[in-house]
């Protein structure tokens, strides 16, 4: 049934870990129904004035997608049951045949952890529903005017309908991350340690800096309070690509995720997407967030406050700015750090995801059968 049985042992460890999870007390400052509805809302409104999202032509646009797209599969929620669709099969070019068949693997495991936390929402709630609905699972979904994908990440006015991201189930729902060091006892300095995402690289893109990771790498270099390093090449168009990369000055070794805690400010700046993990364990820890500014959207991106729940860089020197401004005054932006804590305690946890994607299947259910 899934393909493999390392698929199969995946899964069963997903589920469990999501029992787990789920034994865990439901924060008293959950977001409340209202809150959640609010986020719903605006990821349908494009939606409400326009005609049914069922019917046979949504049926004929399902159907399309899921026989075209390697990313992109088609649900049917029954009541608690949820079935993915049969897929055909798909050609590639002889060059890029380990490559496609590869991605393919990955698409369908994120569709059938999708599949398991769908039935997980819907086990745990008192909605009796019926439709069908799209989910593409790469990074940026495709947009459409026919009838809403679902996605866990868009471009800023894009029309998809956003599910929580992949991160949540590989992150383990984020229950084994603590910070144990206090504000007051981290070094007042910002850290950036990551891999080389953003784009595809060959020579000339890293020679050239032409993404926001390698800009900000080699523009902070050498900073005595601004650590920004490339740790992992990755997403190189070739082996010279790879070594050029890691040649660079900024490229070093990778710092691991309790030693970067030791700094006041985490900087979260996208990769091919969104950054998801790294802003969720930002927003969890004793730290401020600092977050580049993003054309990226996750689901609850529109509660989050800039300059109350975390700090906004629209450039370099804003970090700059930030970290002097914490050196003149210690403690500056504590307050910014305990915001971001209780957002994460609000809006993170297993319990308000999973609330959040309850209503969201049942808005859609409601926009299908009108």
């Amino acid at each position: 049934m899934f393909g493999s049985l390392k698929t199969a042992r995946d899964l069963w460890k997903f589920r469990l870990r999501m029992g787990f999870a789920l034994r865990e007390p439901v924060p008293v400052t959950a977001a409340s129904p209202q809150e959640l509805d609010h986020l719903v809302d605006l990821q349908t409104a494009h939606w409400q004035g326009h005609p049914p999202l069922g019917g046979a032509a949504a049926e004929h646009f399902l159907r399309d997608l899921n026989g075209r797209s390697i990313s992109a599969f088609v649900f049917s929620v029954r009541g608690r049951d949820v079935r993915l669709w049969d897929k055909g099969s798909f050609s590639f070019p002889p060059e890029n045949e380990a490559a496609g068949r590869q991605e393919q693997q990955i698409f369908l495991k994120r569709a059938r952890l999708y599949q398991a936390f769908i039935q997980a929402v819907l086990a745990r709630s008192s909605l009796e529903l019926s439709f069908d609905f799209a989910l593409d699972v790469t990074d940026i979904p495709e947009d459409a005017t026919e009838l809403p994908i679902f996605g866990f990440q868009k471009l800023r006015g894009g029309h998809q309908l956003l599910l929580p991201d992949v991160d949540f189930f590989h992150s383990k729902w984020y229950l084994i991350d603590r910070d144990a060091v206090p504000y007051e006892e981290k070094t007042v300095s910002a850290c950036f340690v990551g891999s080389s995402t953003g784009a595809l690289l060959s020579e000339e893109v890293i020679l050239n800096r032409e993404t926001p990771r390698l800009r900000a790498a080699a523009h902070f270099h050498g900073h005595p309070l601004i650590l920004f390093r490339i740790a992992n090449a990755v997403q190189c168009v070739s082996e010279d690509a790879r070594v050029l990369l890691e040649s660079q000055l900024y490229f070093g070794s990778p710092v691991g995720w309790q030693d970067q805690l030791r700094h006041r400010f985490l900087l979260s700046m996208d990769g091919n997407g969104a950054a998801c993990s790294r802003l969720v364990k930002g927003l969890r820890s004793n730290s401020a967030v600092v977050k580049f500014d993003s054309p990226y959207e996750l689901y609850y991106f529109p509660a989050l406050q800039p300059g109350s729940d975390f700090l906004l860089a629209e450039g370099d020197a804003d970090v700059e700015r930030i970290v002097e401004a914490e050196v003149v005054r210690p403690g500056a932006f504590k307050e910014v750090a305990e915001a971001g804590q209780r957002f994460a305690q609000k809006y993170l946890t297993i319990h308000s995801v999973m609330d959040y994607t309850e209503r969201l299947l049942a808005a859609y259910a409601a926009l299908s059968r009108r």
